[in-house]
């Protein structure tokens, strides 16, 4: 069963993945279909991130209140590294939409330019705004 959020990965991404050793990644095969021909293309996976961590240092990132006084925003967003168990890739728990790489991935993607027209930014960069 799948379930919660998933994202689509080229099997290049995937083998990429396992080989650096990530393993908290659940794949299922896909079959993209064209529209306009029904023609099918494998190769790619719905990808399932199942790690989820609370691992956000709220002292040293910068927020926001919300007027209402309810929530806030990040301004800037820091990590606790001790939090993550060593995971190289992880989902955020109090926002599975964020998904978290670690420099050891961020630095084979930017040598090998895997992620072409995928927006990848330093925690400390990131802002809600």
């Amino acid at each position: 069963m799948i379930t919660g959020l998933s994202c689509l990965f080229h099997e290049d991404l995937k083998d990429a993945l396992e080989g650096l050793g990530v393993d908290n990644v659940l794949y299922y095969p896909v079959r993209l279909r064209d529209q306009n021909s029904d023609t099918t293309e494998g190769g790619y996976y719905l990808a399932k991130i199942t790690s989820c961590l609370d691992c956000i240092d709220m002292e040293k990132s910068k927020t926001k209140k919300w007027v209402t006084g309810i929530g806030f925003d990040f301004l800037s967003m820091a990590i606790d590294a001790s939090k993550t168990n060593g995971e190289l890739i992880f989902r955020l728990k109090d926002d599975p939409s964020k998904i978290i790489i670690n420099q050891t991935l961020y630095d084979h993607f930017e040598e090998t330019d895997m992620l072409v027209g995928v927006d990848i930014m330093k925690t400390e960069d990131y802002s809600d705004w």
